[in-house]
């Protein structure tokens, strides 16, 4: 199923001037202020090229500088993206930190689009901290406690209406079932055909599990599953499994520190989300002017 960019108007004043998406959780509540997935999750949007158009994507707090996302939601060459903290990102109080760096796992270069273990899944780097109330998530070490039948709290600003495209901009979070944890080396399925999972613009959001007391982030949202699947969000997803990938998630991390001072916007390793021809979740849309005075 391919998911198609839809928009929404949101303004700030680090990104000037801002623009439309539509983005929420289909079939899911509103995070409120003291919900740890409101903590550990915000947006990450990328301006258009030459102010037009750009996308929406979700993305999981694994440190004070360092966040977790798609592959598919980091842009070659492109502007840099910023990353989003606020449970509705149309309101004058978000708070924006610009993305300096990011690393793309190099199976994505190679596997978009072809089959499982596609290797979607990003690491991007951004200075100033987190803003108050906000806080890192542990990941996930091993996929051993993950087994079909398992909740998975599912989060991101994607489209809350899959029919009328509707409810954009407001984090949201809906719980699934693991469907399939070794449907890949790197990849899992859940099920989402209950009238309640991820769809448009949350890609690169967070799949939560619970370990003892706390929830832990196990998934990266990929992709609707399967492909011929209809345009609704209501079949299964593949989510990256983040324990398969903490060896390098870590090693990116420490890169992105080291060369944080003095550069702008570093990408290595990635492609267009669109080019693969499979079903991606980020949320594109158009930009417009706000008047002035």
């Amino acid at each position: 199923m391919k998911l198609m960019p839809y928009s929404f108007l949101v303004f700030f004043s680090f990104v000037s001037p801002l623009t439309t998406v539509k983005a929420d959780i289909v079939g899911g509540e509103d995070v409120l202020p003291n919900d740890p997935v409101r903590s550990s999750t915000a947006a990450l949007y990328t301006p258009g090229r030459g102010g037009q158009g750009g996308s929406l994507c979700t993305a999981s707090l694994i440190s004070r500088d360092t966040a977790v996302t798609a592959a598919h939601c980091v842009s070659p060459g492109g502007p840099a993206p910023v990353v989003l903290f606020g449970r509705d990102i149309h309101s004058p109080n978000t708070t924006a930190r610009p993305v300096t760096g990011s690393r793309v796992n190099p199976t994505w270069n190679s596997h978009a689009g072809r089959g499982m273990d596609q290797g979607d899944i990003a690491v991007v780097n951004f200075p100033g901290g987190l803003p108050e109330g906000y806080a890192p998530v542990k990941t996930l070490r091993s996929e051993s406690s993950l087994r079909p039948g398992t909740d998975a709290v599912l989060a991101g600003y994607g489209i809350s209406d899959s029919r009328n495209h509707t409810g954009a901009g407001v984090l949201r979070k809906t719980t699934v079932k693991v469907k399939d944890p070794r449907a890949g080396k790197s990849e899992m399925i859940l099920d989402q055909s209950r009238g309640h999972g991820a769809c448009h613009g949350d890609s690169g959001g967070p799949a939560y599990v619970r370990s003892g007391k706390k929830m832990v982030l196990a998934g990266v949202t990929n992709r609707s599953y399967p492909s011929r699947a209809p345009d609704d969000c209501a079949h299964q997803v593949v989510y990256t499994k983040v324990s398969a990938y903490q060896p390098w998630i870590q090693k990116s991390e420490r890169e992105l520190r080291a060369h944080r001072s003095g550069q702008t916007w570093s990408v290595r390793k990635t492609a267009s989300p669109m080019k693969s021809g499979v079903g991606r979740r980020s949320q594109s849309h158009k930009k417009k002017r706000r008047k002035q005075g």
